[in-house]
């Protein structure tokens, strides 16, 4: 049977790499946010872009050897058994992260329009969500 295995880089060119689910089965992101809280991955999605030597990956089936030579291989039952309220403070940091990223673009946005559609876009809905 073919495994998916999270795979996360750190700063310091660590590799963890656990096996988290089956082909068949359907993702668990309860297991990434685990491995995320275990290794210190940051509660935001500022690695994507900031260099700062973060990354997450999944492969399916086992990753290249060169890669799994100087890893540090879990268990899935470790994932699990990482503590229930730390994984809750990171997802919790991790949506609050996620909705400033949203909130910040949507103001960014909504300073590029020009008055009329300011007014537009500020109005309030009626019956059947059209604006007055």
């Amino acid at each position: 049977m073919r495994h998916w295995h999270l795979i996360i880089r750190t700063p310091d060119g660590q590799v963890h790499v656990w096996p988290v689910w089956t082909e068949d089965e359907e993702p668990d992101e309860s297991l990434i946010h685990a491995a995320r809280t275990a290794v210190g991955f940051p509660a935001s999605d500022d690695w994507i872009l900031d260099q700062s030597g973060w990354d997450l990956q999944l492969s399916l089936d086992e990753p290249h050897p060169m890669l799994m030579r100087g890893a540090v291989v879990g268990a899935f039952d470790e994932l699990r058994s990482v503590d229930r309220a730390a994984v809750d403070r990171h997802v919790a940091e991790l949506v609050g992260s996620r909705r400033r990223v949203q909130v910040d673009a949507v103001k960014a946005a909504y300073d590029q329009l020009d008055p009329d559609a300011k007014a537009e876009v500020t109005a309030p809905r009626l019956a059947g969500g059209r604006r007055a």
